[in-house]
């Protein structure tokens, strides 16, 4: 046995007061700091739509696209924004309470319209 070189050169022991240091100090890193944000006492409540797509739509559709007829759609369906998009166009997938979608078809003429 004397002689034998360790299989595991990193756990020896001239390294061992460094693996516990190591140690030591990734147990501190994830121990809870005195600025911990405390809960809130007001119980969680669903966001409220404010956009309505319908209202919008009965002043806008059939009427080309421009940027005083989206101002007035996004005014109508009291929308907090307003994007356009064509019928095929890819977007994502996150609902974004407040914001008016206008669907146009390529002669950008307003067709359709939702929320989110």
């Amino acid at each position: 046995m004397c002689g034998r070189k360790t299989l595991l050169p990193l756990f020896n022991r001239e390294k061992l007061g460094v693996w516990a240091a190591i140690g030591a100090w990734v147990l501190a890193a994830c121990a809870p700091t005195s600025h911990a944000i405390a809960p809130s006492s007001e119980p969680y409540r669903e966001p409220k739509e404010t956009c309505n797509a319908n209202a919008a739509l009965a002043v806008v559709k059939g009427k080309k696209s421009s940027p005083a007829i989206e101002h007035e759609a996004m005014r109508t369906a009291t929308a907090t924004s307003v994007r356009t998009l064509h019928k095929d166009d890819m977007i994502t997938r996150e609902y974004k309470f407040g914001r008016l979608n206008l669907v146009v078809n390529d002669a950008r003429v307003i067709e359709s319209a939702n929320c989110g």
